[in-house]
């Protein structure tokens, strides 16, 4: 409950700030909850290396990485 909500406050804060693409690094116990509840999926190494853009993301021991898009903004 709570956190759907705050989630949901995020993800209107990123539409603000006109972020297209979420990434987070998620532990493996969490990754169905992850997916099942707030829609996001595992990100191919090729897709993540674009979206870096030449960038380097901190990889933690234990999670894999998730990706989500930013919904576009509601008129």
């Amino acid at each position: 409950g709570y956190f759907q909500v705050l989630f949901s406050c995020i993800e209107r804060l990123l539409v603000s700030l006109k972020v297209k693409h979420f990434m987070l690094p998620a532990a493996h116990e969490a990754e169905a909850i992850w997916m099942k509840k707030f829609g996001f999926s595992k990100i191919p190494q090729d897709q993540m290396e674009a979206y870096l853009n030449g960038g380097h993301l901190t990889v933690f021991h234990g999670t894999l990485n998730l990706y989500k898009a930013v919904p576009l903004p509601e008129s």
